[in-house]
């Protein structure tokens, strides 16, 4: 049986931390709260079994998480939920299929998507091999191998994002096993 991230008893003994930008990162009994200058800040604090929440206003979006993870995990499968979507990040995802950092690509959109960016929709619909719609405001990745199980959640879509926006990355493989799950799903629904 695997020992849970932390308990409820060591997360009363930590102290509140106020941040208007940055991150925590919480480990039993301590917070880490750091300025957000650069994604790679978050990232370089991604370990097994951790969980970092991080605030940002348009600093980074959520195809730049996803890339800058990459570069930690390695090659990956990779599952997406987004409520919208814009060209950039689509491209910017074909770019990792085609070099092979992403091995495999599943991507749940909400079931509006394709009125809301129908030039971005065609790019996907065209050369995302395993895509679905739902009616669904999540917005999910998760990335995958032998090695790591990272899944951010966030109010981030796939799309460049100018307002504040918030997340959680954790690395924890039953976290991601749920929300593989669920997109995989959905994804075969929508495909009946």
């Amino acid at each position: 049986m695997r020992k849970p991230l932390f308990t409820s008893g060591a997360l009363a003994h930590t102290q509140p931390v106020e941040i208007s930008t940055g991150f925590t990162k919480a480990k039993p009994g301590k917070t880490l709260c750091v300025d957000l200058t650069e994604l790679d800040n978050i990232i370089a604090h991604v370990e097994h079994d951790s969980m970092l929440s991080y605030i940002n206003k348009a600093k980074f979006s959520a195809h730049n998480i996803l890339l800058t993870l990459l570069s930690l995990t390695g090659p990956a499968q990779v599952y997406l939920a987004s409520w919208a979507i814009s060209e950039k990040p689509v491209r910017d995802i074909l770019n990792a299929l085609a070099d092979g950092r992403i091995t495999e690509l599943y991507c749940l959109f909400d079931a509006d998507v394709r009125g809301k960016n129908p030039k971005a929709y065609q790019l996907a619909e065209h050369n995302f091999k395993n895509m679905g719609h739902a009616k669904t405001h999540a917005k999910v990745i998760v990335i995958i191998n032998d090695n790591w199980a990272v899944t951010v959640s966030s109010s981030q879509n796939l799309s460049n994002n100018m307002r504040w926006e918030q997340g959680t990355i954790l690395e924890n493989r039953e976290t991601a096993e749920m929300y593989i799950t669920w997109i995989a799903d959905q994804i075969k629904s929508y495909n009946r």
